[in-house]
């Protein structure tokens, strides 16, 4: 249910794992210590730095230590005696604690603090519904096709096909107005209004965008059709010739260049950021004159920003897939979720 150390139920072998390579930036070692042939690798380097787990006897990650630039950042896990998280442990020292009661996830906790309680889920489904410390009550709804039709800030409307036509917004002031949509028979999108802006859409046979309107102001798309990737836009007040290099990846947009590592992902916008990736392809830091290191749980999610000496800027709690609440200079922010587990509100 919360971001729990996944990789500890998959199957790897010894073989599959020492003989991972990578190219160029990419270059991954994997240190050669194993304890099982049913486990992960002990540790990689790659270009941002270092990583290394470690388990318990069962195989089951208990600490992940990450350095980048010298900044170590270690997070760990703690098991129930049902084989259940009990408590994950943050690079700033923060302690997550959980609670479970008849094998469902019931409570979270900061420390003894709690986030969040009655947790339920639809049967053999996501989350259904908790309440948070601050006394709101989170319930998400779902047809029996499995799409959310409701949730705390609002609700959705489909057609036939399953295409969101309208999203309706309330609860909280501070997220505008409700939403429609509306597209073509190819399932294109054409429209978009939310009763204050106004937008509208043009494909050409290839399904490239080739114009819009926002409030009446029309601007066009050129499109290359030996690659079908976009050439210039052109605008009220505005002009944009884009430029690529041999793999397809921008490296200018008119206004400024962009650069690539070996595997395509982008490592710099010249005179804004640099970016640098480990070995799992997860960004794990950003330089833009302040330096932001970047630390995920084992399932892939984002559990905490930090400085260049590892100290905390914001740490995130989760539920399954949905942030709940965020850790930010000894106050926690609850988190109000989307129909996409999107934060647009807080409180």
């Amino acid at each position: 249910m919360p971001g729990l150390p996944r990789a500890s139920g998959s199957r790897f072998s010894r073989r599959l794992w020492s003989n991972l390579t990578w190219s160029g930036l990419l270059s991954m070692a994997v240190m050669p210590r194993h304890t099982s042939i049913a486990r992960p690798p002990h540790g990689m380097m790659d270009p941002s730095g270092t990583t290394v787990w470690s388990y318990d006897t069962q195989g089951r990650i208990i600490g992940k230590t990450q350095v980048v630039d010298g900044a170590s950042l270690v997070t760990s896990y703690v098991y129930d005696g049902d084989g259940r998280l009990a408590s994950l442990t943050y690079p700033s020292g923060e302690v997550i604690n959980y609670s479970w009661s008849n094998g469902q996830l019931t409570g979270i906790f900061r420390g003894t603090s709690l986030i969040a309680s009655g947790i339920t889920c639809h049967p053999f489904g996501p989350v259904k519904s908790w309440t948070l410390d601050n006394g709101q009550n989170i319930v998400r709804n779902f047809d029996l096709d499995g799409r959310i039709t409701s949730y705390s800030l609002g609700s959705l409307a489909y057609d036939a096909a399953s295409r969101i036509t309208g999203i309706s917004r309330g609860g909280i002031s501070i997220l505008g107005n409700s939403k429609t949509y509306g597209y073509d028979a190819t399932d294109r999108l054409i429209s978009f209004s939310d009763g204050t802006s106004a937008e509208t859409y043009a494909y050409d046979a290839s399904g490239n965008r080739t114009g819009q309107t926002i409030n009446g102001m029309a601007y066009t798309y050129s499109v290359s059709y030996a690659s079908n990737r976009l050439d210039a836009m052109a605008g009220p007040g505005s002009s944009l010739h884009y430029s690529y290099d041999a793999n397809g990846s921008l490296v200018n947009d008119g206004q400024r260049s962009f650069g690539y590592d070996a595997s395509g992902r982008l490592s710099e916008a010249v005179g804004l950021a640099s970016y640098s990736f480990n070995g799992l392809g997860q960004r794990v830091k950003k330089n833009a004159g302040t330096v932001i290191m970047f630390v995920f749980d084992e399932g892939g999610q984002l559990i905490g920003e930090y400085g260049a000496a590892g100290n905390p800027i914001q740490e995130t709690v989760w539920l399954d897939d949905v942030p709940l609440a965020v850790l930010r200079y000894g106050t926690t922010y609850y988190i109000h979720t989307d129909h996409l587990n999107t934060p647009p509100a807080d409180s």
